[in-house]
């Protein structure tokens, strides 16, 4: 896949299982799975990255792919899949780079309430690196 012009970039190796970092280097996620869509020439274009236990549990498929969206719902509710288009991707390297708002959008609603109501609460935390 071409990305944003500039080289190929391998689906496998460069973007699932990659963290996906905002552009102070705070994390947000991993990359899940990939939204695909196919275009009218008949190639496949990635339109989005998937994050969260859902989009991973439709990846994963079977009975691993089951366990992770049953656990997935009883830790989270819905927990419906998050997406970033890849038109919002900065950079792709040792992690996913995306724009801060971004990052504020897509973040996990347990790792939100985790860091509202527990990290926020220890001492120093208000310093440490999210």
């Amino acid at each position: 896949m071409w990305w944003q012009g500039q080289r190929t970039v391998d689906l496998v190796s460069e973007l699932l299982d990659r963290q996906i970092e905002d552009d102070d280097g705070r994390g947000v996620g991993k990359v899940d799975d990939l939204e695909l869509v196919r275009r009218a020439d008949g190639r496949w274009e990635v339109t989005e990255l998937l994050l969260g236990g859902r989009a991973l549990a439709g990846r994963l498929g079977g009975r691993v792919g089951r366990l992770v969206g049953w656990l997935t719902r009883r830790l989270h509710g819905s927990d419906q899949p998050r997406g970033i288009p890849l038109s919002r991707v900065t950079a792709i390297g040792p992690a996913v780079r995306v724009p801060a708002e971004v990052a504020d959008a897509v973040r996990s609603p347990s790792e939100r309430w985790l860091r509202e109501r527990v990290i926020s609460r220890v001492p120093g935390a208000g310093r440490a690196r999210e």
